[in-house]
């Protein structure tokens, strides 16, 4: 399966490994299998290289690997969180480490169970609130160990109370202003909103201060094994040379995500998810270096990073308040019978196609609203926002000359699905969050779909009322999608002509005239039947055709990245055709069928390279609105704990293979993960998705939409429905 910019490979267990900021602080492949410990070189690069055969990204759907995973880290202290009570001081780490200088790598493993306590040296010196808060211990402790120095760098965990790091959602801080009076104030700007979103975005941006942190931290790291301080010597790729000292965290994107690698505690403590390689020079512990990474390296990242004294309290009111603001506009949406928003002065175009960062202001074309489709909302901090609004049930054509905008306007409506971060420039874009991109998928797997209202029939006799086919065609691939789509409850279609198949979209007279036994009932027939009934919008991308023109509520013509509404009164040759009935999905509820672990037990592993091809989506092609690696991860940890926790998200099993209505099953993950696109939900968002309970915790999840988990399992050619 593959992410967006990379690919989760190897995705075992709750998910694997994969997509970590190093210290260039960019995404790489994943090369784990969960716990990423005790496997050794020959399993790291089978997981990499898929043990000679394709290297495409692969994902290992057996729940055997869940359990195989999990055994790794079976180790005292491997549940969610030690007994910090009983933490060793840090002052032992010199002993720790000193004592195993130059024994066999394995010998690691000795930091499983030790939980580590420092100081709070984080306070300034010499305030009235640093002078009692002294006393107040983080600590950190190791979940697993890499094997060798090769294997994929060791998971730990660092639990920052409060009292040292002074940052919590604003829900803790009521708690903890009752009991600590004025110093509680020190939190500044975290204390000031009451929006549970807060809490996701506090933890984005301290999360994204690591990640500077982690940078600066492995600088430091390179000039000390550089140094005379450092007995390493030769450090570098080679076999005997000194390795390891990267510290690694899943890096945030432009968009504001529930991530797993920072979580807050319900008393306010921060605890953080990342990766330490251990250093090493061939396989011997370089035990020195060990201490000075543990004692100095991350310590003062940790602080960097988290602590309150380190934060410009004007930035983090600003990044919060942009997020918030973004939030609301999101939250507004149905209420004000829209699918979409685009605040003036948004800055849609990207700096490229290989990047997701915005184009500098000075180049581009900020957006403005033509006044007919002019929308006003409210949000907590800029106020009054004005913005382009496109209302439900209606149809709307985005026309212009090549390189004008139509691609860039729809790929930003498309991205407004998720909150982005201050500076993005797309900040005041806001779609409904059960959006979707019909496009041609060559080659896609379709399960029992009733494609009939748009293809007729097929040459070969194959029924489509309940169409399946291993190799779709453009049009087939069209058709399936938008019925799953509507199926998921999507309340936006959109549809790029340039990646949709033409056949589908619409045909030429003439043509008809030529063709008499034409199979495809093209989109354009059934458009007017899809939104008229009140529910449902289209967003369609025409650059050569007008055939969409006579049927659209709204054609907007884009010309330099401006909008303007074009008058459908100066197009008579082409009148609206006559209503027709309301567009309704052709085939029942649709079910997954889904296997009963309990009937199938001391069953062996099916390896992943005997079924590779099964089990491999590419998802920056199939289900592009998955933007972050960490967020294919999740959706691979939903599919690996189907079978044994169907029952907890909303339809138990009652025989070896049960059929599950897909729709159902969808909503119950996400109402379990909070609802409502995850933010200020009830739930517990991405941890929900850590399993078994009471084990080391991922830290490289983001949470999905529920719509895109549906279409991957829409997609997967082990999936059967009916």
């Amino acid at each position: 399966m593959s992410g967006s910019g990379a690919a989760a490979r190897g995705a075992r267990g709750r998910g694997g490994g994969g997509g970590w900021a190093g210290a260039s602080g960019s995404s790489s492949a994943g090369r784990g299998h969960g716990q990423g410990q005790g496997r050794g070189r020959g399993a790291y690069f089978k997981a990499l290289y898929g043990g000679g055969g394709s290297k495409r990204a692969r994902m290992d759907l057996d729940a055997d690997a869940d359990a195989e995973a999990s055994s790794s880290s079976a180790v005292p202290g491997s549940s969610r969180q030690q007994d910090r009570a009983l933490a060793r001081p840090w002052t032992e780490l010199e002993s720790f480490f000193h004592s195993r200088e130059g024994k066999p790598y394995p010998a690691y493993r000795d930091l499983l169970g030790c939980v580590w306590a420092f100081p709070n040296t984080w306070a300034a010196t010499g305030s009235a609130a640093g002078a009692g808060l002294k006393t107040a211990q983080w600590t950190l402790q190791a979940d697993s160990v890499q094997a060798d120095p090769f294997a994929p760098p060791s998971h730990f965990r660092a639990f920052v109370p409060h009292a040292v790091a002074r940052v919590a959602p604003p829900d803790v801080m009521g708690r903890i202003q009752g009991g600590e009076g004025a110093q509680a104030k020190e939190a500044g700007p975290a204390a000031s909103a009451t929006s549970s979103f807060r809490r996701t975005a506090i933890a984005d941006f301290l999360l994204r201060r690591l990640v500077r942190a982690f940078q600066s931290a492995t600088d430091e790291w390179d000039a000390y094994v550089h140094s005379a301080a450092s007995s390493a010597g030769g450090w570098g790729s080679g076999w005997s040379s000194g390795k390891g000292g990267q510290l690694e965290i899943d890096a945030p994107g432009q968009q504001i995500l529930d991530r797993s690698a920072l979580r807050f505690g319900e008393d306010g403590t921060i605890e953080v998810r990342f990766r330490v390689g251990l250093p090493a020079k061939g396989r011997s512990i370089l035990g020195r270096e060990a201490h000075h990474l543990f004692t100095s390296i991350v310590p003062r990242a940790l602080e960097q990073g988290l602590s309150l004294a380190h934060i410009d309290p004007a930035a983090f009111s600003i990044y919060l308040a942009s997020a918030e603001d973004s939030h609301a506009l999101q939250a507004q949406l149905r209420s004000h019978n829209l699918v979409t928003f685009i605040g003036n002065g948004s800055v849609l175009p990207r700096a490229s196609g290989a990047s997701d960062e915005p184009l500098p202001r000075d180049c581009a074309v900020e957006s403005v609203s033509p006044q007919s489709l002019e929308t006003t909302l409210k949000t907590p901090h800029r106020g009054e926002v004005r913005g382009l609004g496109l209302r439900k049930g209606t149809l709307t054509v985005l026309i212009g000359g090549g390189f004008h905008g139509k691609s860039t306007l729809l790929e930003a409506i498309a991205a407004g699905v998720y909150v982005h971060k201050a500076g993005d420039g797309r900040e005041l874009v806001s779609t409904v969050d059960t959006a979707m991109l019909i496009q041609s998928e060559d080659g896609r797997s379709v399960s029992n779909v009733d494609i009939s209202p748009f293809i007729k029939y097929l040459p070969s006799g194959k029924s489509t009322t309940a169409f399946s086919t291993k190799n779709a065609s453009g049009s087939t691939s069209c058709s399936a999608s938008l019925i799953e789509a509507l199926e998921l409850g999507s309340e936006l279609i959109l549809i790029d002509e340039d990646t949709t198949a033409a056949n589908w979209l619409q045909r030429e007279a003439a043509m008809a005239q030529l063709v008499l036994r034409e199979p495809i009932s093209p989109f354009v027939d059934h458009v007017r039947a899809l939104v008229d009934g009140g529910q449902r919008s289209v967003v369609l991308v025409c650059g050569s055709s007008t055939h969409f023109l006579k049927h659209a509520d709204h054609v907007l013509l884009l010309e330099d990245y401006r909008t303007r509404v074009l008058d459908l009164k100066t197009f008579p040759s082409s009148p609206r055709l006559s209503k027709k009935s309301i567009f309704e999905v052709p085939r029942g509820t649709c079910q997954i069928r889904v296997r009963n672990e309990a009937f199938y037990r001391d069953e062996q592993a099916t390896p992943a390279a005997a079924v590779d091809e099964d089990l491999s989506l590419d998802l920056r092609r199939h289900v592009p609105h998955v933007v972050s690696p960490s967020q294919a991860r999740a959706i691979a940890a939903v599919l690996n704990q189907l079978p044994q926790r169907v029952g907890e998200w909303g339809h138990p099993l009652s025989s070896s293979s049960s059929k599950v209505p897909l729709r159902t099953l969808v909503d119950g993950i996400d109402a379990l993960m909070g609802g409502g696109g995850g933010e200020g939900g009830t739930g517990a968002g991405v941890e929900m998705l850590q399993y078994p309970a009471g084990s080391a915790p991922e830290g490289n999840l983001a949470r999905p939409r529920k719509v895109d988990i549906g279409a991957v399992l829409n997609r997967l050619r082990v999936a059967q429905f009916k």
